[in-house]
């Protein structure tokens, strides 16, 4: 169920969307959902590898982009490659990705820009020499950069993208769940789209396994490699700081019950069309909730 308190009473809300691959259609749905109704109550906007994607098509009002955009990626042949990687190259195809989200379903920058011009609108990504996070506010030069950075996911992106002498990779390394930073602007609501059930936590021993792959891909960035080895650690706490919410703040999670139909990677059309539906159905329910506690 959701905690929904009147908005009159808040000075600051903020919307949070984690990363998880081709799990964000669930997110995409919920965000969709929020297009519809013309529900946009939020002063600060904080998106994570696919949430930031998802969220970019938030604020700039373009219903069913990153449906499409995440339908079009995961027919291609080429976006997902084991040939390519066991070459040498990256087993995701993020300038593919970059083009597609370009050319097909081109971004509406003046349109974002516009909406969010006296909002806070933060991508996050993870310095791979410093293994700190990177809060970044994008420009309409660099929002596409910093939205490829923070969804190039580690091991299956071999080489950290370089953005003003900064290497960077995957924000969810350093930062997968970023409520502490939205407490950090101010926000005394933070609604959190999850593309994992409520609660869940992250695997110690998944994480060891993608640390042990690591240490080996990344042997030149022993800060990174530190990063990996305690991202569960990372990971949980933020789930405690969301249990255990500071006082005065109310944290409001969206997540689906049960583990999506779709994964990091893995896929089909009708879990994709699954997951994205369950998404506008749960994001349509936060809308109506809010909008009823606003008239009592």
């Amino acid at each position: 169920m959701f905690s929904i308190k009147s908005s009159k009473k808040l000075k600051k809300q903020a919307l949070v969307a984690e990363g998880g691959g081709f799990r964000n259609v669930f997110s995409a749905g919920v965000l969709d959902a929020f297009i519809a109704a013309d529900f946009d109550p939020f002063d600060a906007y904080i998106g994570v590898s696919g949430g930031a994607m998802v969220l970019s098509s938030y604020v700039s009002k373009q219903y069913k982009r990153s449906y499409k955009t995440i339908a079009e990626i995961a027919a291609h042949p080429d976006f997902l490659s084991a040939r390519r990687y066991i070459s040498g190259g990256d087993y995701m195809g993020l300038d593919l990705l970059a083009d597609i989200e370009n050319e097909v379903y081109p971004f509406d920058s003046e349109a974002a820009l516009d909406n969010i011009a006296k909002k806070d609108f933060v991508i996050v990504c993870t310095d791979v020499d410093s293994g700190q996070p990177c809060y970044v506010r994008p420009t309409r030069e660099n929002w596409e950069d910093y939205l490829k950075a923070s969804g190039a996911l580690p091991i299956l992106i071999r080489t950290p993208i370089k953005i003003q002498e900064k290497r960077l990779l995957d924000g969810a390394l350093s930062s997968p769940l970023p409520v502490a930073r939205a407490v950090g602007l101010g926000a005394q609501r933070i609604v959190v789209i999850r593309t994992r059930p409520r609660g869940q936590r992250e695997s110690y021993i998944e994480s060891n396994i993608e640390s042990i792959i690591g240490s080996y891909l990344y042997r030149d960035f022993p800060m990174l490699q530190k990063i990996m080895k305690g991202h569960a650690e990372i990971y949980n706490a933020a789930i405690e700081l969301m249990q255990e919410a500071p006082k005065g703040i109310e944290i409001v999670q969206i997540a689906a019950d049960e583990p999506l139909q779709s994964s990091m990677t893995q896929y089909t059309p009708r879990s994709l069309q699954n997951d994205y539906r369950l998404g506008l159905e749960l994001g349509s329910d936060l809308v109506h909730k809010f909008n009823s506690e606003e008239r009592d």
